[in-house]
């Protein structure tokens, strides 16, 4: 190429040597479909999480909701209660200024009733791996001196089965029940 003198002429030299790369190439184009796609799974995973996580949340959030309660009733004195019924999990405190045993809901933002989500099963066992599961109105204990019954709540999907264990000492565990087993033995496995 040789500078011509006339401004016009510098011109079409430069639109020559700009025009010579017309749009993307095909690795460009391949490394942005790549970086979207990517991009993409990960937004999905995070706004559909597979049945799997979803149990795993509801199992850490009965914990939590579980751990506080034990803590309200250790701190306050008071003994706290729960049910599951209707796949909500209730909280109970015992209302001191009645003669006779009477259960109210507890008055804990942190303890609110709270069902499970849709497609978990959650089923409240009394007395350990050993009890049958429990009816509707039965209710597990966490006494101010933190010895208690011991109990398991159970949670299930289409796609596995997770069990929280309370010892007699209101100690929380989490295990997965072992499907290998019998369901009524209920062999808990540590996570």
């Amino acid at each position: 190429m040789r500078l011509l003198k006339h401004k016009w002429s510098v011109m079409l030299v430069n639109a020559r040597v700009f025009n010579s790369k017309n749009g993307f190439t095909l690795i460009e184009i391949l490394v942005v479909v790549i970086i979207i796609g990517i991009a993409l799974s990960l937004a999905v995973a995070k706004l559909y999480p597979d049945e799997n996580e979803r149990l795993r949340e509801e199992t850490d959030r009965a914990v939590a909701m579980l751990e506080a309660a034990r803590d309200e009733a250790a701190f306050s004195g008071h003994t706290i209660a729960f049910n599951i019924s209707e796949n909500t999990l209730t909280f109970y405190e015992r209302d001191t200024r009645s003669a006779e045993i009477k259960w109210l809901p507890v008055n804990n933002p942190q303890l609110e009733a709270r069902p499970f989500a849709k497609g978990i099963i959650a089923a409240l066992r009394l007395g350990g791996s050993g009890g049958q599961t429990s009816d509707k109105n039965a209710l597990a204990l966490f006494q101010p001196a933190g010895v208690g019954a011991p109990f398991e709540v159970l949670l299930a999907s289409n796609f596995g089965q997770r069990v929280i264990v309370a010892d007699a000492l209101g100690n929380l565990s989490l295990g997965n029940l072992d499907t290998a087993t019998n369901a009524n033995a209920s062999q808990v496995n540590a996570r």
